[in-house]
């Protein structure tokens, strides 16, 4: 019997993606997974004491993500204290350790309520931490495959997109942010819209109530609106494709509510997770509380980082990877959704940089989000879809494209590398490090991209799938290239050290001090 189900099992895609994903986690991150490191960052960061958490006197490597204090000091922190409340079966709403106390959940960010956080709440120990960061990448990647395989994208190009978007740079240099929680969630908000686009029943209907709330669970606001947003896009233009295929209006119309009663009815589901936030945003201050915070924008010369990953560290704009982005650029797409991801890219770049779209940060709501920063996660999903889409199409192409493309990509590493110093500040950056280096692995890649788009054309016997299969391990090699390796040993940092132990005796209400905050 078992003889008999084994090849279905292993015919299955989800399976083989299922298996890919984790191989690829567990190599790109064997360090966390065999060698006893850690995604955290507390062990990296100043906290109660200048030194670290007592009794870590292991390396500390220099910070291998863009923002290692908010996780230190907060994200990781607040699930202490929901694991307190939780032990005193009390609702986490309520943080007493902050001034004279403050809500906890009602912040959002502390995920009191996600469900993606409740093995952390309830035994948020090292090992649980590095599991639940590793499972989130696994999350985006399985989801990402299978929107790329209900849109009708063949295996290998959808684990393509996968790994690109699982091995992102915005993932890798925010690995450690609560934020996540809910971008990772971006493709099943896209996987939802379709469902409801293609047949609306109790199952498609449940999937966008039931999306809606996670994401508004998850512990954002900023990247809450991002993907609310992007989906709503989403069902528009597909609301559009729809309407020109049928002509039927009655049907967008009909679409169109149940779209807007799924989001809404998700939302009063997890009214717990975010209607505490309301009535607190009305009395904190926060520096999101000035509008026009979305025209904010990367500086343009922070480009260079999707021609040439890290090459100023991990810091600012992020990277999708050399080839992704070429083939992104230069193959043509046969494929209905092709238009919606490409324009969405191009806007979304452009916004980020602050051209020709700047505007875009004025609209309501979105006045308050820091576009420069959460935006990305949605430049990211763009070229992941179109990578898949470049892949399963054979990575056909225009010769023409390529010549004029490679070009410019050159002259760009050129001159960035050549006027680095000037350009950048070279003693804060360590660009002697990273520049040359970055370049060097954006020339071979540039290569690779360059053969792999006349490969094709050059040696017509070579099967399709087989050049899909290499491009998507060459995908993962590079991304893997550039995850950055200097991690902290896993330690304990809620071991309590000695004066902690004694104020702990004392009798009566006592505040502690901290200096060189």
């Amino acid at each position: 019997m078992l003889k008999r189900s084994m090849p279905k099992i292993f015919k299955n895609h989800y399976f083989i993606a299922f298996i890919i994903l984790v191989a690829a986690l567990m190599v790109a991150f064997s360090n966390i997974v065999f060698l006893g490191k850690t995604l955290t960052t507390s062990s990296l960061t100043v906290g109660t004491t200048r030194n670290g958490p007592y009794l870590y006197d292991k390396d500390k490597p220099l910070l291998p993500i863009t923002d290692g204090g908010a996780s230190a000091w907060h994200f990781e922190p607040a699930i202490q204290l929901n694991n307190q409340a939780i032990k005193k079966w009390e609702l986490p709403l309520w943080n007493p350790y902050n001034g004279a106390g403050q809500p906890l959940a009602a912040d959002m960010q502390s995920s009191s309520f996600s469900p993606l956080t409740l093995p952390l709440n309830l035994s948020p120990t090292p090992v649980v931490w590095d599991i639940f960061l590793l499972l989130r990448l696994l999350i985006a990647g399985l989801l990402t495959f299978a929107f790329l395989r209900l849109i009708n994208i063949k295996t290998v190009g959808a684990i393509a997109g996968a790994i690109t978007f699982m091995l992102s740079g915005y993932l890798m240099f925010f690995i450690n942010m609560a934020h996540l929680n809910v971008e990772i969630l971006v493709p099943l908000m896209l996987i939802s819209v379709e469902f409801i686009h293609r047949k609306i029943n109790p199952l498609s209907i449940f999937l966008l109530i039931f999306t809606s709330a996670l994401v508004a669970l998850g512990g954002m606001p900023e990247a809450a609106m991002l993907n609310f947003s992007f989906a709503f896009t989403y069902f528009v233009y597909r609301s559009f494709q729809g309407y020109k295929e049928d002509k039927k209006g009655l049907q967008v119309l009909t679409r169109s509510t149940y779209f807007l009663f799924g989001i809404i009815a998700g939302l009063m589901i997890s009214s717990i997770g975010w209607l505490p936030f309301v009535e607190y945003s009305r009395i904190f201050w926060s520096n999101h509380m000035e509008a026009n915070k979305g025209i904010i924008s990367l500086d343009p010369r922070h480009f260079i980082q999707y021609l040439s990953p890290v090459f100023i560290g991990v810091r600012n704009a992020t990277y999708v990877g050399v080839i992704p982005l070429f083939l992104s650029i230069v193959t043509k797409k046969e494929h209905k959704q092709k238009w919606f991801f490409a324009i969405a890219a191009l806007i979304i770049g452009l916004k980020l940089f602050g051209i020709g779209v700047n505007w875009l940060g004025y609209l309501p709501i979105i006045n308050r989000v820091f576009l420069f920063k959460y935006g990305q996660v949605l430049f990211a999903i763009s070229i992941s879809v179109l990578t898949a889409m470049a892949i399963d199409g054979g990575l056909k192409t225009s010769l023409w494209r390529v010549i004029l493309l490679v070009p410019v990509w050159l002259g760009a590493l050129y001159y960035f590398l050549t006027n680095a110093a000037k350009l950048f500040n070279v003693k804060q950056l360590r660009l002697d490090h990273y520049a040359s280096l970055s370049v060097k692995w954006a020339l071979l890649f540039l290569a690779i991209c360059i053969l792999l788009v006349l490969i094709p054309r050059l040696f017509k016997k070579i099967k399709v799938s087989y050049i899909a299969i290499a491009t998507t391990l060459l995908i993962f090699l590079e991304l893997w290239a550039h995850i950055p390796s200097g991690r902290a040993v896993r330690h304990d940092p809620y071991i309590a050290p000695p004066f902690v132990k004694y104020l702990q005796k004392q009798k009566g209400e006592f505040r502690t001090h901290a200096l060189h905050a």
